[in-house]
């Protein structure tokens, strides 16, 4: 995606998320000075998060600070995710040093589902997409493999 410009909107709004998550309770100024960020741009941000529940504003003082729904958008990241997300990248890296292709896969309902492979990369295989077939448990060095750490 490399030639798409950024939503700076966007972007504003997640530094603002992370801001808030660093300091804590935080009014206006403290959260200009930590992402300077305009405080116009913060005040309408600030509106909107609020509007869509996460972040609360105390009345005493205007000082917000996240709400529990910030734990929803992480809630359906799964380990097999994050884990095949950084296998992804590891990888091509892996097929380059040792030449012969690997699957990382992970255990779903008695099967090995893959999550990440190098098959494309590797000069060697003549498989491509095998990113979500399955392979049987005892039957395959992937299943294997993972019974075996157990």
């Amino acid at each position: 995606m490399g030639g798409l410009p950024e939503v700076r909107a966007v972007t504003r709004a997640f530094d603002l998320i992370e801001a808030v998550g660093d300091l804590g309770w935080a009014k206006i100024g403290e959260l200009a000075a930590y992402t300077n960020i305009d405080h116009g741009t913060l005040y309408r941000l600030i509106h909107t998060l609020e509007m869509k529940g996460y972040l609360t504003r105390r009345a005493e003082d205007g000082a917000v600070t996240l709400t529990e729904r910030i734990l929803q958008l992480s809630d359906g990241v799964r380990h097999e995710d994050l884990a095949a997300q950084i296998m992804s990248k590891l990888m091509p890296e892996l097929t380059k040093t040792i030449m012969w292709p690997s699957d990382f896969a992970t255990p779903v309902a008695g099967r090995m589902v893959i999550q990440a492979s190098s098959h494309k990369y590797s000069p060697t295989s003549v498989h491509r997409r095998l990113v979500g077939k399955t392979r049987p448990l005892r039957r395959s060095a992937l299943g294997r493999s993972d019974i075996a750490q157990y």
